[in-house]
C-alpha cells in the first residue's frame, strides 16, 4: 500500500521519480489510530522509531511490478 501511495498519488512525473518508501517499526504506544484495511497508521507526534529503513524501489521498479509499460517519447 505504501508503494501505491508513493508512486500513484503525486500529481507530476518528476515527484514520482523522487519519492521513496520507508519501512519502520514503532512502539505500539506510539500508534494513535490504525485503519487496518490500508495498514495506515497515525503516530504520536515526536515518536521515535525502533527501526527505520529505506526500501530499495524506484518508480520504474514499481511500474514493472504492476506490469505497466513506461512510454518513452525518444523511441517514437
Amino acid at each position: 500500500m505504501a508503494k501505491k501511495f508513493a508512486f500513484d498519488h503525486p500529481s507530476t512525473e518528476q515527484l514520482k521519480q523522487e519519492n521513496v518508501v520507508l519501512k519502520g517499526v514503532v512502539a505500539r504506544t506510539d500508534i494513535l489510530w490504525d485503519r487496518g484495511y490500508e495498514s495506515e497508521m497515525v503516530l504520536r507526534m515526536g515518536f521515535n522509531p525502533i527501526s527505520l529503513e529505506r526500501m530499495d524501489i524506484t518508480y520504474d521498479d514499481y511500474l514493472s511490478e504492476q506490469n505497466i509499460a513506461v512510454y518513452d517519447s525518444t523511441l517514437a
